[in-house]
């Protein structure tokens, strides 16, 4: 999966708790794509949107193109993302 720039930038400015955390681009990345993974689907065309907890991201084929956030909520549980986790550090080890 593809990130634009522009959504590492808008990550940035609205979750900047989350992205002072980050050391580099890569786990900036890592998030966005957990958040798209683990997300809730709320249409799919022309573009999918993923709504994850208060941030919608918006998908053009492998691509991640924008985010903002939005006043609708999409809960994900911890175990989601604990799971995402483990697949991702099983393929990347």
């Amino acid at each position: 999966m593809k990130i634009k720039q522009l959504v590492r930038e808008q990550y940035q400015e609205l979750c900047p708790y989350s992205a002072h955390k980050c050391d580099t681009y890569d786990q900036i990345d890592f998030k966005i794509k957990r958040a798209v993974e683990t997300g809730r689907v709320t249409n799919t065309y022309p573009y999918r949107i993923v709504q994850y907890h208060n941030l919608q991201f918006v998908v053009s084929g492998d691509t991640v193109v924008n985010m903002s956030k939005n006043s609708d909520y999409a809960y994900v549980s911890e175990d989601r993302k604990q799971s995402y986790e483990r697949k991702f550090y099983k393929i990347v080890v």
